[in-house]
């Protein structure tokens, strides 16, 4: 036993070996320890689902240093209490959104039945505390880096410390609250794990969303009579969306679209960003008969997104859902929906002018501001119309400018403006009022893409059920009350002094007492504290670049480098 150990001891544990070695009879406790130490140096454990131990190998070293290389979950050659809770909760990691098999929740059971040796102990304490680890990283910051799956994402927040969390859990007498602790902290976030396990138990039912073709391809509408009004009472019941308690047709006639089946339907256009006429037309039959399984996946996507996000905020953010067009904005630390100001917006269009996701800081108001219009706005668009109209630039209300201040020279609107433009020497800016295409008022948060949250002229847009129609920029419905709760500390800022500001003819700038932190984010569902849950089109196809990422390879995040390598 002792030579076949000897065999698999990496480099790093030679002098171990050695004095391994000088032992006369070295204990089986001896051989554990070494055993333990030669599985965490090499950096495999290859009964393991993931034997490549890069992600958890510095803090393995670190957490059995401490314990000077016992065992963390055995006593006495046998799984303690906290060890037995752990494996059931790693058995039903679906319930948060993962994979019990990336825990080796199989595995570990059977290396459990077999503790007779010193190595197949160390085997099973070292493959234990790796998937303790890397279970804790994927519940509290996700199993990749939100860089990894958005280049442009990149959130600041701190690590997990996971030996401490192991420590926890391995001496806990409530394994299940200990990691719960871990876990992102918002409201929302709860109640998303809620909707996963309900939409999970719908999946299991394949026949519920199979619905008769819709006849002759023609939409279906109130009053007419469809084959198929049966089985969409039972999904629309099912998926909670039922008006006034279970919707029943007339028994009458069972086959007939009733006023209670539309009102039905709109519900369920209304949670899948859809437009709300209760008719059943195309995008709706075809939202129906997805799968329930592409619903599941919606919502574990959510839950790996939404532990991206600090468990702390710095100070009450802001978060905008771009597949959801909704802005987020906290009055405090909590996303309590009573306590948060909600608003429709327009991201930037799917295939085109995409929104970029990141996060930033909002410092910032321009109330009246200039629109600086963007170097590939200028070269597509306004040149060329320019050029077919000598008064396009005037009637736009646009004006040429030799400089990057407010106040550099302006070169007005003309024919040497028009010249200037075209030869790259000025830039154009459209001056402030009811024409600009920014509207009133602009918020702030400096970025390498130029994006930012602003007012608009062109209010119909927010009608549509899909806005997704700017260039980039995040145009908001409410930027009046956005305005208000960012300088509710300043009290100097009244309504009257906010109008005032918004119709000058020249911009002025309010730095913010306290900048907020923005997040651009991704969620195509999202579920609500009075238990609706929402689905969102996966607009510019995030959601199934996420999913490969998740599905192939190695699916956890680098190990962040110990403090000493720093």
């Amino acid at each position: 036993m002792l030579l076949a150990l000897l065999l698999i001891v990496p480099v790093g544990t030679a002098r171990a070996a050695q004095d391994l070695l000088a032992t006369t009879s070295p204990s089986p406790d001896s051989l554990e320890r070494l055993a333990r130490r030669a599985l965490v140096e090499a950096g495999r454990h290859e009964a393991m689902r993931w034997p490549r131990l890069d992600d958890v190998r510095h803090s393995l070293h670190a957490l059995y240093d401490s314990t000077a290389w016992q065992p963390v979950w055995l006593r006495d050659g046998a799984l303690t209490p906290q060890a037995r809770a752990l494996l059931t909760l790693l058995a039903d990691a679906e319930s948060f959104g993962l994979r019990a098999t990336d825990f080796d929740a199989g595995r570990l059971p059977a290396l459990a039945t077999y503790l007779v040796s010193p190595e197949y102990r160390a085997s099973f304490d070292v493959a234990m505390s790796a998937n303790a680890m890397r279970f804790v990283r994927a519940i509290g910051e996700g199993r990749i880096a939100p860089s990894a799956a958005h280049g442009t994402l990149r959130i600041p927040r701190s690590p997990i410390g996971v030996v401490e969390a192991v420590r926890a859990l391995a001496g806990s007498g409530n394994v299940a609250e200990t990691l719960r602790t871990y876990e992102p902290t918002l409201v929302h976030y709860a109640r998303v794990k809620e909707s996963l396990a309900r939409f999970r138990a719908l999946a299991a039912e394949s026949s519920l969303t199979r619905l008769p073709t819709l006849p002759g391809q023609k939409a279906v509408r109130e009053g007419d009579r469809w084959e198929g009004a049966p089985q969409l009472v039972r999904l629309l019941t099912a998926l909670g969306d039922a008006a006034a308690g279970p919707v029943a047709p007339p028994t009458d006639d069972s086959l007939l679209f009733t006023s209670q089946l539309v009102a039905s339907l709109r519900r369920f256009q209304a949670r899948s960003g859809l437009v709300e006429d209760g008719v059943l037309g195309r995008a709706t039959y075809a939202t129906l008969t997805r799968p329930v399984t592409d619903k599941v996946r919606a919502l574990e996507l959510t839950l790996e997104r939404m532990r991206w996000l600090p468990h702390a905020f710095w100070a009450p953010p802001l978060i905008v859902n771009v597949p959801a067009f909704r802005l987020y904005v906290f009055s405090g630390e909590r996303d309590d929906e009573a306590e948060l100001l909600r608003m429709d917006v327009v991201v930037g269009e799917a295939n085109k002018t995409e929104t970029p996701l990141f996060s930033d800081t909002l410092t910032t108001i321009a109330f009246s501001p200039y629109w600086d219009v963007p170097e590939s706005i200028l070269r597509k668009e306004i040149l060329p119309a320019a050029r077919r109209s000598a008064t396009y630039l005037a009637r736009n209300r646009y004006e040429a400018v030799r400089g990057q201040r407010d106040d550099s020279p302006v070169l007005g609107s003309g024919a040497a403006a028009l010249a200037a433009l075209q030869a790259g020497t000025a830039r154009l800016r459209q001056t402030p009022g009811d024409h600009n295409a920014l509207g009133r008022v602009k918020f702030l948060f400096p970025n390498q893409f130029n994006v930012y949250l602003h007012d608009t002229p062109a209010q119909s847009v927010f009608e549509r059920a899909r806005r997704d129609a700017s260039h980039g920029c995040i145009r908001i419905a409410n930027p009046v009350g956005l305005a208000k709760l960012l300088l509710a500390d300043q009290p100097e800022w009244t309504d009257e002094r906010i109008a005032e500001a918004m119709a000058r003819s020249e911009p002025l700038y309010v730095q913010l007492r306290q900048p907020r932190p923005v997040f651009i984010l991704y969620a195509t569902a999202m579920a609500t504290q009075d238990g609706e849950t929402r689905f969102y089109p996966d607009i510019y196809g995030f959601d199934d670049d996420l999913a490969r990422r998740l599905a192939t390879g190695f699916p956890f995040a680098r190990e962040p480098a110990p403090r000493s390598a720093r």
